[in-house]
């Protein structure tokens, strides 16, 4: 167990990291403050996060279950 954060041993820098960022896009924070934030580029965030957040492809999801037009 790491002494100072009481968190196991294999918890590294990293995965505070990585867990900061999967929340931060989970609550649909803005990607440019997140990557910001995290220091991350937009590139690593539209790659790994961006598909927890909840307004991922709303607009197609809205799409798909919509009632069709007359």
């Amino acid at each position: 167990m790491h002494k100072a954060t009481c968190l196991g041993e294999n918890v590294v820098p990293h995965t505070l990291r990585h867990t900061a960022a999967t929340w931060l896009a989970i609550n649909d924070t803005p990607f440019a403050l997140t990557v910001e934030y995290v220091g991350i580029s937009v590139e690593t965030y539209a790659r790994i996060y961006r598909h927890h957040a909840l307004s991922y492809q709303e607009q197609a999801r809205n799409a798909i279950t919509a009632k069709p037009k007359p």
